[in-house]
C-alpha cells in the first residue's frame, strides 16, 4: 500500500496517476485524479527571438533564435546577464509558437513566416525539440532537433494545401542589418504556416494552428502523428468562412482554446473586423469571448486585411509607414480568479520590420513601422466571458497602465504571453515593445490583480524607475516597435503529484489449499480535503485462481476478465469507505 500527497496549483487541472500496490500475492493498481500546480520556485523565462536576413550567413547563423533569461531579472543590460541560449538562427531560423512538457524536460518550437526573417531549415511545417533538462547554462542544453515536420498530406489532411516555401537569396535576404523588400513573403504573413502551439496537461498531446487551412492539428506526442484536425469555423464573421483567420491557441483547465479574427477582406469593409475567442467543443468551435476588439474600438487603427503593400503608406521620403493594421488574437490565459486574459496583436506587426525596405520595387524609403497591441481582461459570465467595457483606454482598460510605456499610449503588446504567481504574486509576463525605453523590445511584468506593472506603487505609475524593475529589455533597434518575439514560456518544474486516496486489501482465509473458497476485500479510503473523482482499481486474479463472484459493487462495475473495479467517486472520510469482496476458487 502506498500514498502520494496532493500538491496544489495555480488552477487545478485533471491529472490521472497510476499507483501500484503488491497485497497477499495479488497486484492491485489505483488511478484516482489529481490537482496539478506549477512550482512555487521561479524558473527561467523562454522566447523565441526573431533574425533579420538569412539564416546562412556568416553574421546571421550565430544569432540567437531561441533565449531564456532568469526570472528575477529586470532592466536594461541585453542581451540578459542570465541569457540562455536554447538556439540558433541557423538551427531553427524564425519560431513563434512554444510549448513545454515539465515531466520530460523537452521545450517545442514551431517555425513561423515573418518578414524580412529566414524560414526555418525543417520548412514552415517544423517543430523543434530541445532538452532543457540542465539549464544550468547554455552549454548544458541540448541541441535542436527536428521532432516533426507538419508539412504534408499526410499531416495536414488529404487535400490540404501545403505551406509555401522559398530561399533566402529569392526574398533578398543578406546580413542583419541588411534592409531586405521581401516582397514574397509579405501577403503570406499570417496567413499561410503554423502559429500558435499548446501542450495539454498531461503532455501527450500538441495542439498546433495551421493557419493556411484554418484547422487546429491536435498530435499523439508518443507517435508523433496527427490524431485530430478540426476545421476553426466562423464565429460570426460578416463576410463569412472567407474572413476567418486563426491564431493563437491555449489550453486552459482542460479545454482548448483558439483566436479567430473576421478580417472583413471579403467585403473589404472595416466595419466587418472582429475579432473571437473560441473553445473547442466536441468536433467544433463555440465562441466564448465576443468582439474582442473591434473596429469602432480604434477606428484610426484598425483596417480590413489588406495586401496592397502601399495601403496607408506614402513613399515621400519621410518613411511613412501604414497607419493601420488587422488585429490578431495571439495569446489567452486564465488568471488566478478565472478572467481571461487575452492578447490581441496586429498582423503589419510581422510583416514589417524597422528600417527595412517597403514589399514593392517602386519605394526605396525605409518604414518605421509601430505596431499596435493590447492586453484585454474579460471576465466570467454565464456562456462564457464578457469583455471589458473599454480595453484601449489607458486610464479605463484593465491593463491599460500595466502596458503603458510612459510615451502616452498602451497599445505596447506585441504577442507571447504567460501567467504566473512563482513569486508569491501572480503576474502576466507580456512581451512589448519600448518596455523600458523607445525603439526596443522585450517583456514586461503586470500584476493580474490590478492591472498594473508589477513595481508601480500607485495606479498609473509608469515612472521610469518603474518600468525599469517591471520589465526586460532582449533587444535594442533590430526589430523596433514591430514584432521580433515569438510566445513565452518558463520552465516551470513538473509538479509533484500526490494522492490522499488510499487501498487496502485482505484476504480469509490466509491459507488454502486446491479446491477451497477465498474471499478478498478491497477497501478504498480517502484521506483527502475533497471528494476523489474517477476512481478505478486495477485487481486481476493470478492464473491458481478462479473467479467465481463479487459482492459490494453493482453489476458490471467490476470485470473479472480485465480485473477493473471502476469505483467512482469516494467521499472523504473513513466512514464513506468504498468496499468490494472478490470471491474465487484455488485450483
Amino acid at each position: 500500500m502506498r500514498d502520494v500527497s496532493l500538491y496544489k496549483r495555480e488552477m487545478p487541472r485533471a491529472k490521472k496517476l497510476a499507483l501500484v500496490v503488491s497485497v497477499c500475492g495479488l497486484l492491485a493498481s489505483l488511478m484516482v485524479s489529481a490537482a496539478e500546480t506549477v512550482s512555487t520556485s521561479c524558473a527561467p523565462v523562454m522566447t523565441p527571438i526573431m533574425v533579420n536576413g538569412d539564416r546562412t550567413h556568416a553574421d546571421v547563423a550565430s544569432r540567437v533564435a531561441v533565449l531564456g533569461f532568469d526570472y528575477d531579472e529586470r532592466g536594461t543590460a541585453t542581451p540578459p546577464s542570465t541569457q540562455l541560449e536554447l538556439a540558433t538562427a541557423a538551427e531553427v531560423g524564425t519560431t513563434w509558437g512554444t510549448a513545454y512538457n515539465s515531466v520530460t524536460k523537452k521545450y517545442y518550437v514551431s517555425a513561423f513566416l515573418r518578414r524580412h526573417a529566414d524560414i526555418s531549415p525543417g520548412g514552415l511545417g517544423a517543430i523543434y525539440e530541445i532538452d532543457v533538462s540542465d539549464v544550468s547554462d547554455s552549454a548544458s542544453i541540448g541541441e535542436p532537433v527536428l521532432w516533426m515536420d507538419l508539412n504534408s498530406a499526410t499531416h495536414l489532411g488529404a487535400g490540404a494545401t501545403l505551406f509555401p516555401s522559398e530561399t533566402a537569396a529569392n526574398r533578398g535576404l543578406t546580413g542583419p542589418n541588411d534592409p531586405s523588400r521581401d516582397i514574397w513573403a509579405y501577403e503570406k504573413v499570417g496567413r499561410h504556416g503554423l502559429a500558435g502551439l499548446e501542450l495539454s496537461d498531461d503532455g501527450t498531446t500538441l495542439y498546433a494552428v495551421d493557419m493556411t487551412n484554418r484547422q487546429l492539428l491536435v498530435i499523439d506526442v508518443a507517435s508523433k502523428s496527427v490524431s485530430a484536425r478540426y476545421p476553426i469555423t466562423d464565429p460570426g464573421c460578416a463576410g463569412g468562412a472567407g474572413d476567418v483567420r486563426p491564431f493563437g491557441v491555449d489550453y486552459l483547465n482542460g479545454e482548448v482554446y483558439v483566436g479567430v479574427t473576421c478580417s472583413g477582406e471579403t467585403n473589404q469593409s472595416d466595419s466587418e473586423v472582429n475579432s473571437y475567442v473560441s473553445k473547442l467543443d466536441g468536433g467544433g468551435f463555440t465562441p466564448v469571448v465576443s468582439d474582442v476588439l473591434q473596429k469602432s474600438d480604434i477606428s484610426w487603427l484598425i483596417t480590413y486585411w489588406q495586401d496592397d503593400p502601399m495601403f496607408g503608406a506614402a513613399c515621400d521620403g519621410n518613411n511613412n509607414a501604414p497607419s493601420k493594421s488587422t488585429p490578431i488574437i495571439t495569446n489567452m490565459e486564465l488568471d488566478e480568479n478565472g478572467n481571461m486574459l487575452i492578447g490581441v496583436s496586429s498582423i503589419h506587426g510581422f510583416r514589417f520590420g524597422w528600417a527595412n525596405y517597403y514589399p514593392t520595387d517602386t519605394c526605396n524609403d525605409l518604414d518605421d513601422w509601430t505596431n499596435f497591441g493590447y492586453l484585454i481582461r474579460a471576465t466570467p459570465s454565464a456562456s462564457g466571458w464578457t469583455r471589458e467595457s473599454d480595453p484601449t483606454d489607458e486610464n479605463t482598460g484593465f491593463f491599460g497602465w500595466g502596458v503603458n510605456n510612459g510615451d502616452g499610449h498602451n497599445r505596447s503588446y506585441i504577442g507571447g504571453l504567460a501567467v504566473t504567481d512563482c513569486s508569491g504574486q501572480e503576474v502576466a509576463i507580456a512581451n512589448i515593445q519600448d518596455p523600458i525605453s523607445p525603439v526596443k523590445g522585450g517583456v514586461r511584468f503586470v500584476r493580474t490583480a490590478d492591472g498594473q506593472q508589477e513595481a508601480a506603487t500607485n495606479n498609473g505609475d509608469t515612472d521610469t524607475d518603474t518600468r525599469t524593475n517591471s520589465s526586460k529589455r532582449l533587444y535594442g533597434v533590430e526589430w523596433g516597435k514591430s514584432s521580433g518575439l515569438g510566445d513565452i514560456e518558463y520552465l516551470h518544474p513538473a509538479p509533484a503529484l500526490e494522492v490522499d486516496v488510499q487501498l487496502s486489501k485482505t484476504v480469509s482465509p490466509k491459507s488454502a489449499k486446491s479446491g477451497d473458497t477465498v474471499v478478498y476485500t478491497l477497501t478504498v479510503t480517502n484521506a483527502g480535503p475533497d471528494a476523489a473523482t474517477g476512481v478505478v482499481v486495477t485487481d486481476k486474479l493470478p492464473d491458481g485462481l478462479i473467479f467465481v463472484s463479487h459482492d459490494g459493487a453493482s453489476p458490471g462495475v467490476y470485470d473479472a476478465e480485465t480485473g477493473e473495479w471502476n469505483v467512482g467517486t469516494v467521499e472523504v472520510g473513513a466512514a464513506n469507505a468504498v468496499i468490494l469482496q472478490i470471491t474465487a476458487t484455488v485450483k
